[in-house]
């Protein structure tokens, strides 16, 4: 299930963006440090499940605001439109059909239907869900499943995006020690070696030693280290302890998919719920790494 909501939230997240570019495209400046804290404190939760029959239970959850908004206008009520065209966009009956298809082009750039799509399309294949959403169950009633339509598929998520990158300069210094002889006799050298290179990736591990979540922090005893690896261009986040993983198109997208499969499982061991030994194991690592208040 974990996985199932990272994979709502990170599509839900790239989906506000996406239309708040369409509602700031007259303008030269948009408020993206609201923009970008609007989607911090806006997310999805399942609030029941029933495997028996596949169905989920989902609504949207907001975090309190932590500072008030100056450019958002009823931000309330903007979360609650936003979660309501997400639903009536990315879940809708129509999807596949040609002239949906073409109302998304025509609204949305390839790189925006990417990052509202993708996800779902790559956690979701094979799978088939009743998705309930509003705050009473059956309030909208939607089944969805991917379409074996490549053609359709192939318009909605383009497979080849060329996204502009950022060039990345790391510079190193380090001390070159060595002896030198002059008239004052034999005495020690120390130089100072400045070296710069451009790695293509950001390897090194995540570590995280505390999460924030509603308010709320967890310690950890010691300091989780996530392996960091890139393959066809996305990141993959692994802690292999926990049974985490994540990917993102970026590094922050990716920590930011970690942090909320981590979440999950802090919320699963709070819940008591565990399908699996392996997922039992886990739990029970994660128990003992908190730190208790």
């Amino acid at each position: 299930m974990a996985k199932i909501l990272n994979a709502l939230n990170l599509a839900f997240e790239n989906f506000i963006r996406a239309e708040m570019n369409l509602v700031y495209a007259e303008t030269k400046s948009a408020p993206k440090k609201e923009i970008k804290r609007l989607c911090t404190e806006t997310g999805m939760l399942i609030t029941g499940i029933n495997l028996n029959n596949s169905t989920l239970s989902i609504r949207v959850g907001a975090t309190p605001q932590q500072l008030p908004y100056r450019a958002l206008k009823d931000v309330v009520e903007l979360k609650e439109k936003m979660f309501s065209l997400f639903i009536q966009t990315v879940f809708n009956p129509h999807l596949f059909e040609p002239a949906f298809v073409l109302q998304l082009t025509d609204r949305y750039a390839a790189k925006e239907r990417i990052g509202m799509f993708k996800p779902i399309f790559d956690n979701l294949s094979g799978q088939e869900f009743v998705l309930y959403f509003g705050s009473n169950e059956g309030a909208t009633d939607e089944s969805w499943a991917v379409n074996p339509d490549k053609e359709a598929m192939s318009l909605l998520v383009p497979e080849a995006v060329r996204q502009a990158k950022e060039k990345v300069e790391t510079y190193y210094q380090y001390v070159r020690t060595g002896e030198i002889n002059d008239l004052f006799g034999k005495r020690s050298k120390y130089e100072k070696v400045l070296i710069k290179e451009n790695p293509k990736h950001d390897l090194y591990p995540y570590q995280l030693q505390k999460i924030s979540l509603k308010n709320k922090t967890y310690q950890f005893s010691r300091q989780l280290a996530a392996s960091v690896t890139v393959k066809n261009g996305l990141y993959h986040l692994q802690l292999p302890e926990l049974l985490l993983s994540a990917t993102g198109e970026s590094r922050i997208g990716a920590e930011k998919a970690f942090d909320a499969e981590l979440a999950a499982l802090i919320r699963q061991l709070e819940k008591g719920q565990s399908n699996s030994p392996k997922e039992k194991a886990a739990l029970a690592k994660l128990q003992s790494l908190l730190v208790a208040d």
